[in-house]
């Protein structure tokens, strides 16, 4: 079964990169673009992330069809952490810490990433991604495996639950 041959392959990685942490994959969860019937394509997910911010975790997509595109700001990760964390202590401290933030944090432009069934994407739980847009009469599938901390709920998060400020700096090619 394909779910076994993912946690033999990620869980050597995940107990280097979190020793003390007891890591569980779940069962995959099924995701697509899928088009209404009469209606345009959908134009692409909201750009969110699959963890709480600053939780180890990561995500890890299979396409089931050709030509899958997905949309990912490399090395996002750490941003969203360090703004994550200022966010919720709601200080006036991390307000300023957060000011400071947004004049330092780059552009990230996402990039697109075309996949093949086969292939595997292994993301950070606070990577910023997205799937990308529907095609006509094609839904995209894909299966999301999620492996976070023992006893810790999926969560998703969109970029505009950190402020408008920060989901602005991420843009997306062509749109």
């Amino acid at each position: 079964m394909v779910s076994n041959e993912i946690y033999e392959l990620i869980m050597p990685i995940l107990q280097t990169l979190g020793p003390d942490e007891e890591f569980l994959l779940h069962w995959p969860n099924l995701l697509g673009n899928k088009p209404v019937k009469g209606l345009p394509p959908v134009t692409r997910q909201v750009l969110h992330v699959d963890t709480a911010f600053g939780r180890i975790s990561f995500v890890i997509i299979l396409p089931l069809v050709p030509h899958t595109t997905l949309l990912v700001a490399p090395g996002s990760h750490t941003w969203v952490k360090a703004y994550g964390e200022h966010y919720y202590e709601g200080t006036p401290e991390s307000a300023r810490a957060m000011e400071d933030l947004d004049k330092v944090l780059p552009e990230h432009k996402c990039v697109r990433l075309c996949l093949q069934p086969g292939e595997l994407i292994i993301l950070h739980g606070n990577t910023v991604h997205a799937g990308d847009a529907g095609r006509q009469g094609d839904w995209a599938p894909r299966l999301h495996w999620y492996v976070q901390p023992d006893k810790v709920e999926n969560e998703t998060y969109l970029l505009n639950m950190l402020g408008k400020r920060f989901a602005d700096k991420f843009t997306v090619p062509g749109m």
